[in-house]
């Protein structure tokens, strides 16, 4: 494995980020600033499961997979769940469903219903009682819809929801979207401070107040940051982003620490990826790679050498055609120990 440091600056730490070269075939014994590069032997994590949205048989459905027997299984046969967060003891998975947010038992199916159909599941709260949620038009106390996409903050299990962010004068002119708790109780998310081409990392206090994390370089963005469990590792992408958008087939994986220092450039082949998510240990994200339309896959991101590994088939998880026009949607994934 070869590590090279290269001057891209990260605008609120003034780091450059390191590269690492994606474990590359052939590259045993090539000498890099003095040193011999040798390639690690490959590490997989521990056993864990995950939830994803899948299609099967045309139907977008909910489902985990379990790393030990390498097996899907259907949680629940409603279509159109999305956007899964495990719940803190992991029997249940919270998710978004035409009917509100649904908490789904893993066992049985069986389901309950609160909030708003346009509440979107990004992260549990540090209590395990709330999820945070990104919405578009919901409600304020009067009735009014309220743009763009702002967090809220949903109890489970009564529906009260918690405005976290606010609109910019009334207008708008941006969207707030993801969730990642830190250990001292401040939210990551990503915001667009304008056109599409203007994503980068904010951080929310306990107070309300919002200022920057981590700024990309000119003509990129950073987006949808996850966090692991010891909350020391922050882990987002990096897309080209010039004019009014950013190109989502041209992201990598970046991590950090969760002060925002320690830029690393995991991946160094931009493609089409999609939210990551840490395996239990910490030693690997898992990232969606492809089209969103039910045809995209999983594949597992080795954080230690930026090593790519397709896993989880057959991979067909995704959005289905009604929920997703065009191939710039998202793609989450839930992960839990087993």
């Amino acid at each position: 494995m070869r590590v090279l440091a290269i001057g891209l600056l990260a605008a609120c730490s003034g780091s450059s980020a390191t590269v690492i070269d994606g474990n590359q075939a052939g590259d045993d014994g090539v000498t890099v600033d003095g040193a011999t590069a040798t390639d690690a032997a490959p590490a997989e994590p521990p056993a864990f499961r995950l939830v994803a949205q899948r299609m099967v048989n045309g139907k977008q459905r909910l489902w985990q997979y379990a790393t030990n027997t390498s097996s899907w299984t259907e949680i629940v046969g409603t279509n159109a769940w999305g956007a899964p967060v495990y719940s803190a003891d992991g029997n249940s998975v919270i998710a978004s469903t035409g009917q509100g947010i649904g908490r789904i038992a893993i066992t049985g199916g069986t389901a309950t219903y609160v909030g708003l159909p346009i509440d979107t599941p990004r992260a549990l709260t540090p209590n395990g009682l709330e999820v945070v949620t990104s919405a578009y038009g919901r409600p304020d106390a009067n009735g009014n819809p309220k743009y763009p996409f702002l967090l809220y903050r949903v109890n489970v299990a009564t529906g009260t929801a918690t405005s976290l962010t606010s609109q910019m004068n009334g207008v708008s002119t941006r969207d707030d979207d993801g969730g990642a708790y830190l250990a001292d109780g401040n939210l990551l998310f990503s915001r667009r401070l304008g056109n599409f081409s203007t994503y980068v990392i904010a951080k929310l206090d306990a107070g309300g107040t919002v200022t920057p994390w981590l700024t990309p370089p000119a003509n990129f963005v950073y987006t949808y940051p996850a966090i692991n469990n010891t909350k020391t590792k922050v882990a987002f992408l990096r897309c080209a982003g010039t004019g009014s958008a950013y190109d989502q087939s041209t992201c990598d994986v970046m991590t950090a620490n969760a002060d925002g220092s320690g830029l690393v450039n995991v991946t160094n082949d931009p493609r089409r990826r999609h939210w990551p998510a840490f395996v239990p240990d910490g030693s690997h994200v898992v990232v969606a790679e492809g089209d969103t339309l039910g045809t995209a896959k999983l594949t597992l991101v080795r954080l230690s050498d930026g090593q790519v590994t397709d896993f989880a088939t057959p991979f067909n998880v995704g959005l289905s055609p009604n929920d997703a026009a065009t191939s710039q949607g998202q793609i989450t994934v839930a992960i839990h120990s087993l």
